[in-house]
């Protein structure tokens, strides 16, 4: 991303403006942080209460000196993914698959390799958050459902009653590799008041990863 904004550094003059978000990891803000010192940054900021970007608030923050409009595809904390295609649409202007692929279309008899990643990756999603939904001592911090066309299987949540990193304390006992802080997403986890509960409980989960183990994690945590 450095070397991104480097390369776009001739194209911004003072007074233009770059558009980023408070939902990114740093690595994705802090060059653009550095790219405008002449620039004027504008901060599109997550909906506290649906813990999502809406895009109409994005149309207030463009105006005809907007160069750049830098958001991520998915967020590393709520796990949601970010409507990328209706985001271009507000901002007009601005701004082969490899064997292993090949193989896991292969092996599961399916045409489309990310028709299965997409399948198993829902299906642990929907395991987790079946049962975080259940537990009203549990907030989830993201979308509850497990559609894969709005979220991916990164789950993070907090608890009424503990800090989050006790909660991995007692995980990690069980030798399982859920970790808690604000992942490099420093903005959002303080603007939600959750950096004084030690950050959020983050589980990290690909298609690699099986239903027994997220049973494992649920044990750990019941």
């Amino acid at each position: 991303m450095q070397q991104l904004a480097q390369a776009l550094a001739v194209e911004i003059r003072p007074g233009d403006e770059i558009v980023l978000t408070d939902v990114d990891h740093e690595s994705n803000t802090d060059p653009w942080h550095r790219l405008a010192r002449d620039a004027e940054l504008r901060v599109w900021r997550i909906d506290p209460e649906r813990l999502e970007l809406e895009p109409e608030a994005l149309e207030a923050l463009l105006s005809p000196r907007t160069r750049l409009v830098c958001i991520t595809h998915c967020s590393n904390v709520p796990g949601t993914m970010m409507p990328v295609a209706e985001i271009a649409r507000r901002a007009p202007g601005t701004g082969a698959i490899p064997a292993y692929l090949d193989e896991l279309a292969r092996h599961h008899g399916a045409p489309d390799p990310f028709a299965v990643i997409g399948a198993q990756e829902e299906a642990l999603s929907a395991r987790l958050l079946d049962y975080l939904c259940c537990r009203s001592d549990v907030r989830i911090i993201g979308r509850r459902e497990p559609d894969r066309a709005i979220r991916v299987p990164t789950i993070s949540f907090v608890a009424r009653n503990r800090l989050s990193s006790d909660i991995v304390a007692v995980t990690d006992r069980h030798r399982i590799g859920i970790r808690h802080g604000d992942f490099y997403a420093r903005e959002p986890v303080h603007n939600l008041g959750l950096a004084e509960r030690h950050g959020v409980v983050r589980v990290s989960m690909i298609h690699d990863n099986t239903a027994a183990e997220v049973d494992r994690l649920v044990a750990a945590l019941d």
